[in-house]
């Protein structure tokens, strides 16, 4: 299948950017189907608050198509939508040293019932360099 990826990255502001992210890729199938072809489209909002304090704001839309995977005999083919929508916190402590939280809420939609879910997701994080 055909692939693509692409990118757009602006700065309104110094402090301030907001990445556009698109791809499409045909996969291997992982059992289910000839091969899956995913497309996936992406926004970031990355914001300085101030010289310690940075947020990352996170939407994605992506869909899955199982080819050749159909749900029943005969039936259609098996395709997944999947949402994501998220926010990132990153506090500099030191110039060597962050903290941080990331919370991500994914819902995927699925015309096989068995695979639809609700995802939320809260990390704390701590990254140090040397």
């Amino acid at each position: 299948g055909l692939s693509w990826g692409g990118g757009i990255n602006w700065k309104p502001l110094r402090y301030s950017s907001v990445d556009l992210n698109t791809a499409r890729t045909a996969n291997e199938s992982t059992g289910l189907g000839n091969f899956t072809v995913n497309e996936t489209h992406q926004v970031v909002w990355t914001h300085a608050w101030t010289s310690r304090i940075s947020s990352n704001l996170l939407g994605s839309f992506s869909t899955d198509k199982f080819n050749n995977a159909p749900i029943t005999p005969g039936g259609a083919d098996r395709k997944d939508e999947t949402q994501s929508a998220g926010l990132k916190v990153t506090y500099l402590m030191r110039r060597w040293l962050k903290l941080g939280a990331d919370y991500l809420h994914t819902t995927r939609d699925s015309n096989d019932a068995n695979f639809d879910y609700k995802r939320n997701q809260l990390m704390f994080f701590v990254s140090g360099t040397l």
